[in-house]
């Protein structure tokens, strides 16, 4: 499944945005090693939005632009699975055990 155009046919346009050389990390203080909150940083989502429109939609005025509502970062494999199962739906799925202790706890939440 692909979300959004293809990058490889899509035009280039002036190229991408800068990258930072660095984070200054001290703004966020003693919490800076905690999870991030399960329903993201928006100014985080917003940036990747941002390359994202800058790299592969600069010219392509007849999209609308991704805001930081269309960009999903979570703070772990769980809650990326449980994020990703609850737009799934109903699904017939396997897995093999021992596996990924996540797999069974997420799978009791779709049935």
């Amino acid at each position: 499944m692909r979300c959004g155009p293809d990058p490889v046919k899509s035009p280039a346009g002036s190229g991408p945005s800068e990258l930072p050389k660095s984070i200054d990390l001290q703004q966020y203080g003693d919490q800076i090693h905690e999870y991030a909150p399960t329903t993201g940083v928006n100014e985080l989502r917003q940036a990747v939005a941002t390359y994202y429109n800058d790299t592969f939609r600069n010219d392509n005025s007849e999209l609308k632009p991704f805001t930081y509502e269309n960009v999903c970062i979570v703070p772990g494999g769980r809650a990326g699975l449980t994020r990703i199962a609850s737009v799934i739906g109903d699904a017939y799925t396997g897995y093999q055990l021992p596996d990924y202790t996540a797999y069974e706890q997420l799978l009791t939440i779709c049935h």
